[in-house]
């Protein structure tokens, strides 16, 4: 009979962690000031960015209506302190978590209603300049108003959007100029947008070709480059080519979607 394996001990395991709507940067939760407005809009540093109370999930938002932005034990492992030796950081550290623990027990019950009154505020704000749409519908708008080359985790799930028809028209062309924008960071966009006008009814393999040669270092663009050079698809065909970059799809475990593999051993 097998035994469950418990899990190894994570001191920072429950340190809440958020992630910006607009560029994915993790926001972690600073200080023991729950009552902060800058907690309560999720304010990234990374893209300036203010994700509003209702564009969290609900999971998150209940949690921020908590008020317990962090652990009152945090840190609950020696840590050296800049500037200071070792043994005088072992010596303080006892120290600084009782004064961490005593501070979150006597604020967290003022923290906890500024916050709700704060969140108010916010979902007041954010009312007035979205009235009632839905909270993906504005989340798209805000994302698309995000979108260039400066932030290109938001260019990339615009363009999913468009290819996808979600929350917006379908419309390849309008996701191919996002996907573009964020290619340096989320090549994946151009390989799916690809992919989609690969398994149409009538596939324009010379745009195909023009967008896998953007993110031809991918493997999955490898592969679908394979196919084309195979038969010749919007480029003039080339075994050579086409067993270099199969070869190189097969490396990294692509599926073989086309049959490509044992038609080239095959010759």
């Amino acid at each position: 009979m097998m035994t469950k394996k418990r899990p190894e001990f994570d001191p920072f395991r429950d340190k809440k962690v958020f992630h910006c709507k607009f560029c994915n940067f993790p926001i972690t939760n600073p200080g023991f000031y729950p009552g902060k407005k800058l907690m309560i809009n999720r304010y990234c540093p990374a893209c300036h960015s203010n994700n509003s109370f209702s564009l969290l999930n609900k999971q998150d938002q209940g949690f921020l209506r908590a008020g317990f932005f962090s652990n009152p034990l945090y840190p609950v492992s020696p840590q050296t302190l800049k500037g200071v030796p070792l043994k005088i950081s072992l010596v303080l550290f006892p120290f600084s978590v009782f004064f961490n623990f005593v501070v979150n027990i006597i604020y967290m019950p003022f923290g906890l209603i500024y916050n709700n009154i704060q969140i108010k505020k916010a979902i007041k704000e954010f009312s007035g300049s979205y009235k009632d749409k839905d909270t993906n519908l504005i989340l798209l708008d805000m994302l698309e108003k995000k979108a260039g080359p400066k932030n290109q985790y938001a260019s990339y799930m615009t363009g999913v959007a468009y290819l996808e028809g979600v929350h917006v028209p379908y419309n390849l062309d309008k996701a191919e100029s996002y996907f573009k924008l964020a290619k340096e960071e989320h090549e994946g966009g151009l390989v799916k947008l690809a992919e989609t006008i690969l398994r149409g009814a009538a596939p324009d393999y010379t745009k195909v070709f023009t967008i896998l040669n953007l993110v031809k270092d991918n493997p999955q663009a490898s592969y679908y480059l394979a196919y084309l050079y195979f038969y010749g698809y919007g480029v003039t065909p080339s075994l050579r080519i086409a067993m270099i970059y199969a070869g190189t799809a097969k490396t990294h475990n692509i599926k073989d979607y086309y049959d490509i593999y044992p038609k080239i051993l095959q010759l």
